[in-house]
């Protein structure tokens, strides 16, 4: 099973619907890298990642989500995650990557922080 990403918008948040296996890249050229740089350079303030079809997301690829926040909040953006499947929440939780990144449980929710918490300038 290789790696799928369905890209939509819905309210000003750019989702990223991924599927199957994420491992990263360390050139950049892996789909999630790809995805997330195109967001970053149109300066997305509100980008969503849904992990409901996820069977594998490796350090390298959590990486590439830190990267993403690093860069998304230098222009007041964020970046969340939902729908997490059980093992891949609890090791973001163990390694504390939730202190960071917010964790939700569905795209309303989700929604619900970015209403709250970042401004559309977009």
């Amino acid at each position: 099973m290789e790696s799928k990403i369905t890209k939509d918008v819905r309210n000003n948040i750019n989702i990223l619907y991924l599927e199957g296996l994420f491992t990263g890249s360390q050139d950049g050229s892996d789909e999630l890298s790809l995805a997330l740089s195109e967001l970053i350079s149109k300066r997305a303030r509100k980008i969503a990642l849904s992990f409901e079809k996820v069977k594998l997301f490796t350090s390298q690829a959590i990486g590439l989500i830190v990267k993403t926040h690093n860069e998304i909040i230098a222009y007041d953006g964020r970046i969340v995650v939902f729908q997490l499947p059980k093992f891949i929440k609890s090791g973001f939780e163990i390694i504390k990557l939730n202190a960071i990144i917010p964790i939700f449980d569905n795209f309303d929710e989700a929604l619900a922080f970015f209403e709250k918490n970042v401004k559309s300038k977009e």
